[in-house]
């Protein structure tokens, strides 16, 4: 009837959200169940680590005024950023780090 569920393990939050927008494009889909569980191999403070050394190599985000939260997977980020590119990049970042199952975005765009 158009619900599609979505299951198994990978290794990237990326992975799971790609899953999801390709089979949203599909025909005749109209519902996704996402259960696909991301592989959480690295700790909250790895994680952490990990995004903040990324956004100070790509140079696009002053990485000292972002507030990065992780729990169980979870990527909380918050602060204020220069623009909508920028947000966007740190979004990006932050679902590319291994072991990252969700991202919340509370970033402001000043």
């Amino acid at each position: 009837r158009g619900c599609v569920t979505l299951s198994g393990t990978l290794d990237w939050g990326d992975q799971r959200r790609a899953a999801e927008l390709a089979v949203g494009r599909l025909r005749g889909v109209v519902g996704i169940v996402n259960r696909i569980a991301v592989r959480a191999e690295a700790n909250a403070d790895e994680i952490g680590a990990k995004i903040r050394g990324a956004l100070e190599r790509r140079a696009r985000a002053d990485a000292e005024r972002l507030k990065i939260d992780v729990r169980d997977g979870v990527v909380t980020l918050s602060g204020a950023v220069h623009s909508l590119s920028e947000k966007r990049a740190v979004h990006g970042v932050a679902w590319a780090t291994r072991g990252v199952r969700d991202v919340v975005d509370r970033l402001t765009v000043e």
